[in-house]
């Protein structure tokens, strides 16, 4: 089976509403300089139409450039990472008009090598975008929650932030109908 059929057969779980009531949401991974948005805006509609996050793995090894499709052409209700769309506003700005969550996996910035000094995260908070904070890979990025939650500490994130984050992370949940 090739790689696009076994993606169209896995997305076309979502009209199955047994299955569907179990799912939260997709991820669109994999090699983040490419990827068809018309081939993948068809398999997503149906996702977001059902409530259900649609989240894009873009912009982190990438320029901000690629994920100009993914925010103006695909259905996303999630950016994973995208810490580098912070070199483009014009982009930014349609993120945040567009009412897109980040979700934010920061030892993974640093264990990709993405980030290698001091991470973007208090400029993210302050351009207004809305963040989460998750583990990404807990297994290849050795963290949890906690240390997640420890690290945007250390890099400067108050406590406020923090909560923030939690609730962001908790409405989306109930947003996505999970």
């Amino acid at each position: 089976m090739s790689l696009k059929s076994s993606q169209r057969q896995y997305a076309e779980i979502i009209h199955d509403d047994e299955i569907c009531n179990m799912l939260f949401g997709i991820d669109l991974v994999g090699d983040e300089s490419f990827f068809e948005t018309k081939f993948y805006r068809p398999l997503l509609m149906p996702w977001k139409e059902k409530g259900k996050m649609v989240r894009a793995h873009v912009s982190e090894s990438q320029p901000a450039k690629n994920a100009f499709d993914a925010v103006t052409k695909l259905p996303i209700t999630n950016i994973a990472h995208g810490i580098r769309l912070m070199d483009d506003q014009d982009l930014l700005q349609r993120v945040i008009n567009n009412d897109i969550t980040y979700d934010l996996g920061l030892s993974s910035n640093y264990v990709a090598g993405i980030v290698t000094t001091h991470h973007p995260i208090c400029k993210m908070i302050q351009s207004g975008l809305k963040l989460t904070l998750g583990t990404d890979d807990p297994i290849q990025c050795d963290t949890t929650l906690d240390k997640e939650f420890r690290l945007a500490a250390n890099l400067g994130v108050s406590e406020e932030y923090l909560k923030k984050f939690s609730k962001l992370a908790f409405k989306n949940t109930i947003k996505h109908k999970y």
